[in-house]
């Protein structure tokens, strides 16, 4: 209840402070929250909760038809052949400062 406190009323005094208009709209909503939480801790309320009704309401799942395995529809991976791999080395440093002499 302190830190909420704490927080509302710093809350209020900046916007106080650096606020434009003249209103305690942020103070007097922050009280009312405070001793709603108040209320709330001394059990003056019971606590609402937040529950999604649709939840409730929904069946358990029940699977019907079992599918069985379709080997028709099986694809075998066959070997791809091998790329060749002297186009993908690179060239040596010295070859490619002997390749950029100037003329």
């Amino acid at each position: 209840v302190a830190r909420l406190l704490a927080a509302k009323t710093a809350l209020a005094l900046r916007v106080d402070a650096l606020g434009e208009t003249e209103s305690n709209e942020i103070g007097a909503d922050g009280r009312s929250k405070v001793e709603a939480r108040i209320d709330l801790l001394e059990g003056r309320f019971a606590a609402k909760a937040n529950k999604d009704t649709s939840i409730q309401n929904q069946s358990k799942f029940k699977l019907n038809k079992v599918q069985a395995y379709n080997d028709s529809a099986d694809v075998a991976m066959t070997e791809a052949a091998p790329e060749a791999e002297t186009s993908a080395k690179k060239r040596k440093a010295d070859e490619v400062e002997e390749d950029e002499e100037p003329s």
